[in-house]
C-alpha cells in the first residue's frame, strides 16, 4: 500500500519523505512520479514576505476591498523544483490561495476559505493551509482582501516550508515496457496499467514502483 502523506497533521512543517525516495504528485488532474534527490528548508523570514500591495502595483489596500489575485514571484518554480508552504498573514489581511490561476484551494461547493491573523488559534503550526508549487509555469496565486473600513498601506503574508529537488519524471512507460520484457506483464495490459497509475490505484503503483508517498499537490474538485 503506498503511503499517503499525513501533510494536514499538527505539527511544524517537515519534509514529507527523505532524499532517494519515491513520490506521486497530483497535478493537473492526474497522478505523476518522481524521486527525490536533494531537500531544504525556506526559513520564514524577512525575505520570504510578500507585500501583496506592492506585487500588484498599488500603493495602499482599500477600505472593505480586494487585491486582483497576483503570482508571488519568490514562489515560482523550476521545473524540476518542488516546494511544500506554509502561510500566514502579517497585517489585518485575509488571504485565499489559488493553486494555478482558476483553481481554489480551500473550498467546498460553497465555500472558499480564508485566512486571517485569528486562524493560528485553531490551527497552531498552520498546518490546514499548506499548499504546493510543482514546477515551472504552474505557479500559486494569492489574493489579498482587507476587512477593516479603513485603507491599510501593507499586506503582508509571510511563507516558509521545505524545497525538494526532483529526479526527472519516472517513465511508466518504460518501466511497464521492461516488465513486459521480463514476461511480468502482457502487451495488452499496459493501457489499463496507465490509466491506473494516473487514477493513484494503490495496488498497481505498488506492484510498478514498490513504496510511494502520495502528495496531493493540487485538490481534486468535486
Amino acid at each position: 500500500m503506498p503511503q499517503i502523506s499525513g501533510i494536514y497533521d499538527s505539527y511544524a512543517v517537515q519534509p514529507d519523505c527523505k532524499i532517494g525516495e519515491n513520490i506521486g504528485i497530483f497535478s493537473l488532474g492526474a497522478w505523476e512520479y518522481y524521486q527525490v534527490n536533494f531537500i531544504e528548508g525556506i526559513p520564514a523570514g524577512p525575505a520570504s514576505t510578500i507585500d501583496m500591495v506592492l506585487q500588484t502595483g498599488n500603493t495602499f489596500i482599500g477600505a472593505n476591498a480586494a487585491l486582483v489575485k497576483a503570482i508571488a514571484p519568490m514562489l515560482q518554480m523550476y521545473d524540476n523544483e518542488f516546494m511544500k508552504v506554509r502561510f500566514e498573514p502579517l497585517d489585518n489581511i485575509e488571504v485565499r490561495i489559488w493553486e494555478l490561476s482558476g483553481q481554489a484551494k480551500n473550498m467546498t461547493r460553497q465555500l472558499q476559505s480564508r485566512t486571517d491573523r485569528n486562524s493560528r488559534w485553531y490551527d497552531p503550526y498552520a498546518a490546514l493551509g499548506t499548499f504546493w508549487v510543482l514546477g515551472f509555469n504552474r505557479d500559486v496565486n494569492i489574493e489579498v482582501l482587507n476587512p477593516l473600513a479603513y485603507q491599510q498601506s501593507t499586506a503582508r503574508v509571510i511563507v516558509w516550508g521545505v524545497r525538494y529537488l526532483l529526479n526527472p519524471v519516472i517513465s511508466i512507460d518504460d518501466i511497464l515496457d521492461n516488465m513486459i520484457r521480463d514476461k511480468k506483464l502482457s502487451p495488452t495490459q499496459k493501457s489499463g496499467y496507465l490509466s491506473k497509475m494516473r487514477a493513484g490505484d494503490p495496488a498497481t503503483i505498488k506492484e510498478v514502483l514498490g513504496p510511494v508517498t502520495m502528495i496531493p499537490a493540487q485538490g481534486k474538485q468535486a
